[in-house]
């Protein structure tokens, strides 16, 4: 989960991390990648494979790098969870439109939305670099409905395509190009759904990255498409302090760029 508003993150160099195998799954819940089985059915990168930088993310308040172990020194240090404990509203708004199949969460953090996912009938995936973040997010209630993977989004890659991917404040140096790669994941006829900060985030004084290079604009996520897609919905929109997930008591609103797309081919 993240409603940090910090930036989840991946590795920075494409192919940098190898994702492994070997996952038992839970009934129902389809192969959606090579895994490799705990107890706590998190699936880890393979024993003996080569070194590789870690991934990176930002942090929030300040806008500074975080690599995975930062980002699991913090959610150690949270044992309730970093981030609200339901999804954005505007992802509980699309979703529950849909009928419920195969789905992958892509930087799940402590898991809200793939835990949110899986309780409505969703066999979902939650893909996250943290093992911290994963481990607080097999242990909620309902995790063992879900396959936590500790992975990279630039390297890791399902068996097969799925109904829905979703990605909720993924913010890296490529975005458009991660968002591309998590695109090629859904099956024809499927729904991809990102959020993200929004660049005019920065001016509005919502909480997040300050690095506007990051940050989300509608024309880079419409970008980020191609013709295979048809999008539903790409725009910016505002969420008020009320908001539950600006949970640390922000009074500034925060601005978010929202993409629904449909794949056709």
């Amino acid at each position: 989960m993240h409603d940090l508003r910090g930036v989840r993150g991946v590795a920075e160099v494409e192919g940098a991390c190898t994702t492994s195998a070997m996952c038992a799954k839970s009934a129902g819940v389809p192969d959606l990648g090579r895994r490799s089985c705990t107890s706590r059915r998190i699936c880890t990168p393979q024993d003996g494979a080569p070194d590789r930088p870690r991934a990176l993310g930002w942090g929030r308040a300040e806008g500074a790098r975080m690599d995975a172990a930062q980002w699991d020194e913090r959610y150690r240090a949270s044992a309730g969870g970093v981030w609200a404990t339901q999804p954005p509203a505007v992802v509980r708004e699309i979703t529950a439109a849909l009928s419920a199949g195969t789905a992958i969460d892509v930087a799940t953090g402590d898991g809200r939305t793939a835990l949110w996912l899986a309780e409505r009938g969703w066999r979902c995936t939650g893909l996250d670099f943290s093992s911290a973040g994963l481990a607080l997010a097999a242990a909620r209630p309902g995790g063992d409905a879900v396959d936590w993977v500790e992975g990279d989004v630039h390297a890791w890659q399902p068996a097969a395509p799925v109904d829905l991917v979703v990605s909720c404040y993924l913010h890296l140096p490529d975005s458009a190009a991660a968002v591309s790669r998590i695109a090629d994941w859904v099956a024809p006829g499927g729904t991809l759904v990102v959020v993200g900060h929004d660049v005019d985030n920065i001016a509005a004084g919502g909480h997040g990255p300050s690095d506007p290079a990051i940050l989300y604009t509608p024309e880079v996520l419409r970008g980020a498409l191609d013709e295979r897609f048809d999008v539903l919905r790409c725009e910016r929109v505002t969420r008020s302090s009320a908001d539950a997930e600006l949970r640390d008591g922000h009074p500034a609103a925060a601005v978010d760029t929202v993409l629904h797309a449909v794949r056709r081919t």
